[in-house]
């Protein structure tokens, strides 16, 4: 009915969130943490490597992936280990400020920001494709993906393109 039902404060500028089994999952980007809602609670999370402005993160089954713009990667934490994936750069594989992410089966999408594209990779980091650089992307900040379609917010150039 459009009432708010709970309200939590105090985060430093929350940027793409993640639900999962009931939780919600917020990078902040002016403190490099990610902060967990669960049961009425704000606790802090970590995910063993500490994001130096997290911009975007989506949790899975057995999988997180965090957005993490001012060194160019994409964190990524299983069941196992956590790891990179990603450098700065502009080749394909190659990130330049990653503004979001999206996990899709066993892929991970990710907004490539500052290289006006989307990029495909497999759950381990290995580069599959790219889309948006020559589609007229300008800065690709926001992303949902299913097996099917990727959607991508362009804040350069105001519009969503599927």
């Amino acid at each position: 009915n459009g009432k708010i039902l709970e309200e939590f404060n105090g985060f430093k500028r929350p940027m793409h969130i993640s639900l999962f089994k009931g939780k919600v999952y917020i990078p902040e980007y002016l403190i490099d943490s990610i902060k967990v809602i669960g049961n009425g609670k704000v606790l802090p999370f970590n995910l063993g490597i500490k994001p130096n402005a997290p911009a975007g993160i989506d949790v899975s089954n057995s999988l997180i992936a965090v957005a993490y713009f001012y060194n160019h990667r994409i964190i990524v934490r299983n069941k196992d280990s956590t790891y990179t994936i990603g450098r700065k750069g502009h080749k394909n594989g190659e990130l330049f400020y990653p503004t979001d992410v999206k996990i899709v089966k066993d892929k991970i999408v990710v907004a490539d920001a500052y290289n006006n594209r989307v990029q495909v990779f497999n759950r381990e980091g290995k580069f599959i494709s790219a889309i948006g650089e020559k589609d007229s992307i300008k800065v690709a900040t926001g992303i949902d993906a299913n097996e099917n379609k990727i959607f991508v917010t362009d804040s350069g150039d105001r519009k969503s393109v599927v």
